[in-house]
């Protein structure tokens, strides 16, 4: 389980790589080619942090909703978020589900019915984690157009 943990951590890394590589790529050659001096007295352009989305069920799994046991649970978490171990990651998005409304109130003047489990595929767990990590950004959006 332990290798797949870290095949899987790899594995999103090289994907971050490969974007930052194809982005690099994408540059003209002058640019691609030129050497930088790094002044960190100076800054340009602030950065936030940096961040995740684990929306679309994946923060359920993490949280072990098909098997993965506490002590992985926790290699996972160390990996993404924890500052001297891990990636350190500061920020956290998460997806605002379509799922809570009702399919059909009963009409235009029916009061809807909105229900909400509290656990929301794992990210409310997931929240409350990197919140003990140190995690205090949190971005939230839809991914999808309210259902009529």
């Amino acid at each position: 389980m332990q290798r797949r943990l870290r095949k899987w951590a790899l594995t999103s890394l090289a994907a971050l790589l490969t974007a930052a590589a194809t982005t690099a790529a994408a540059l003209p050659q002058s640019a691609a080619t030129a050497r930088a001096t790094i002044d960190g007295s100076t800054t340009y352009q602030p950065i936030d942090g940096f961040g995740f989305s684990e929306h679309f069920g994946r923060a359920a799994i993490m949280n072990g909703s098909q098997g993965l046991s506490a002590q992985h649970q926790k290699e996972i978490l160390d990996l993404l978020l924890d500052r001297s171990t891990g990636a350190g990651l500061s920020i956290l998005r998460l997806g605002i589900d379509s799922g809570i409304q009702p399919t059909d109130p009963g009409g235009p003047d029916a009061t809807p019915e909105y229900v909400w489990d509290g656990v929301d595929k794992g990210q409310v767990w997931l929240a409350k984690q990197a919140r003990a990590y140190g995690v205090n950004r949190f971005y939230a959006d839809a991914w999808t157009a309210p259902g009529i």
